[in-house]
């Protein structure tokens, strides 16, 4: 096992590089002139060629790419063009609240897709299946800046129930900064009133992103159940006598798991790497936003670092996923 894992980290070097090449290719080649977005629109010709000089955005192509090399492996990625601060001093700041909503939308669509695809794979009532069938056909259908603003206008808007955007309400200020998560920082603070405010404004945009991936998860929890069910140990299990909800969550559920957990990485890392305009409707502040304002005042190194941080999740998460094939069913050979 850690033999196979030193060899993917290796294979994943060239990702990295290529991922780097064709980013930087496309955000130098975007419409727009960065220098111009650094120095604002009153500034004169000089000032605008004396930061594209000092950026060094003067030089070929080539040349820029091997510099923003040479700083990348000194784990340097360089500073905003309109904060002048440290890119990766910011995306510690912004990429926890993304990582809060994307597990908090994870663990419901994991539990509540699981359950359906169960229910439904176990096939007990056919009209119960095509109930729940049907509506995960919606949720895989709906779009997400849509169903985000329907969910504001009627329970922030409508009904008054829940918050319309933003982590915190206005009374109260953030806890100090462990882990930049607001719901664990409050926790660890011992506020309780402001765990509740936080975990409170986390229902409308979580639900948002999870209806989605409940539909994609419990599909395929139910194809794996009902080809699973089908099988020779499954009668097995149920001429010993074994209760029913033994048969299904320990001998067809753990059996129906692996291409459940290819899923659960696939939207994971789509949650993180999606939430821009999630985040954007909620005004939520997180990686999504942060890379909203970078592409939109063409601030390259923003850009470029979540590029970065958006890989490395994805790779991560699809090397867990392999590993964890290998805890589920021992028998699956990784090489």
């Amino acid at each position: 096992m850690i033999g196979y894992v030193g060899r993917r980290v290796l294979s994943a070097i060239p990702v990295l590089i290529g991922v780097t090449v064709v980013t930087f290719t496309l955000t130098v080649l975007m419409p727009g002139d960065p220098a111009r977005m650094a120095t604002g629109q009153f500034a004169t010709p000089e000032q605008v060629e004396a930061v594209r000089h000092r950026l060094g955005l003067d030089q070929p192509l080539p040349v820029q790419y091997a510099r923003y090399m040479g700083r990348l492996l000194r784990g340097d990625l360089g500073s905003s063009l309109t904060t002048r601060q440290d890119v990766l001093q910011e995306l510690r700041q912004f990429f926890p609240a993304t990582l809060e909503l994307a597990i908090v939308a994870a663990t419901a669509a994991v539990t509540i897709g699981i359950a359906l695809g169960l229910l439904t794979g176990a096939g007990r009532s056919p009209w119960i299946n095509s109930a729940v069938l049907l509506l995960t056909y919606i949720g895989v259908g709906l779009p997400e800046f849509w169903l985000g603003l329907m969910l504001q206008k009627i329970f922030g808007g409508t009904l008054g129930i829940l918050p319309l955007e933003g982590r915190l309400s206005a009374r109260f200020s953030p806890p100090p900064p462990v882990t930049h998560m607001y719901t664990i920082d409050s926790m660890l603070a011992g506020d309780w009133a402001m765990f509740r405010d936080a975990a409170w404004h986390l229902i409308l945009p979580a639900t948002t992103l999870a209806i989605g991936r409940v539909a994609s998860i419990a599909r395929i929890t139910h194809a794996a159940m009902v080809s699973v069910m089908r099988r020779e140990y499954i009668r097995t299990a149920r001429a010993k006598g074994l209760r029913e909800r033994t048969v299904l969550t320990v001998h067809a559920l753990r059996n129906a798991l692996i291409p459940v957990v290819t899923m659960m990485g696939m939207e994971f890392g789509w949650l993180l790497s999606g939430t821009i305009l999630v985040e954007n409707i909620f005004t939520w502040g997180g990686i999504g936003t942060y890379a909203w304002v970078g592409i939109f005042s063409m601030n390259l190194p923003v850009v470029m670092g979540v590029t970065l941080v958006i890989t490395f999740v994805f790779m991560g998460l699809n090397l867990l996923t392999d590993v964890a094939y290998k805890l589920i069913d021992p028998r699956i050979l990784i090489d």
